[in-house]
């Protein structure tokens, strides 16, 4: 599973908070009931709702079975949940699942748009700015080579006129013929 769902703050005032076993039940339902409608055996089961079994609750609650049909009976009668029992499972719907999570869904996909695009634009700078260091690199590198090259062509230059003053215009013509 994936995502996230919306708690908010005044849940802890919430009638069942100080109920662990039925506030551990809640909880859990919250986190896996289906966040879109799902087809599951031939049976659409929607948004807001999960089709599981008492034991199964149990085991992944760490709760006994007698704790969680007391926990649903509670939900039940303040009306958080509504129970349907078929021979495929139980379907276990949060009534108000829609109020607790459109809103914050809305929200956030504005806002991961947002911040995608917003990191986009900076890792189009950051390429931008990659791509000028290195061609500022390879100027210097190529302004470099062309100094080294000159300075070499200006020694050999000087070497050149030292030998044609020593030796002699035509004895430097015979022995670069050779």
């Amino acid at each position: 599973m994936e995502g996230w769902i919306k708690l908010h703050r005044q849940f802890i005032n919430w009638e069942w908070y100080d109920d662990n076993n039925t506030k551990v039940l809640f909880l859990h339902l919250m986190l896996t009931v289906n966040h879109k409608d799902k087809k599951y055996r031939g049976k659409l089961i929607k948004r807001g709702e999960i089709i599981t079994s008492y034991d199964k609750l149990a085991n992944e609650t760490h709760l006994t079975v007698r704790k969680i049909r007391t926990s649903l009976n509670k939900l039940k009668t303040t009306n958080e949940i509504a129970i349907k029992t078929s021979s495929k499972g139980t379907v276990i719907q949060l009534v108000n699942y829609d109020k607790y999570q459109t809103e914050t869904n809305k929200t956030t996909n504005e806002r991961q748009t947002n911040d995608k695009q917003t990191t986009t634009n900076k890792n189009v700078k950051n390429n931008k700015n990659e791509i000028i260091k290195e061609k500022n690199k390879k100027e210097k590198r190529f302004e470099y080579v062309i100094n080294g090259v000159g300075k070499l062509v200006n020694q050999t230059q000087d070497h050149l006129n030292k030998n044609i003053k020593l030796y002699g215009k035509e004895n430097i013509k015979q022995i670069t013929e050779i």
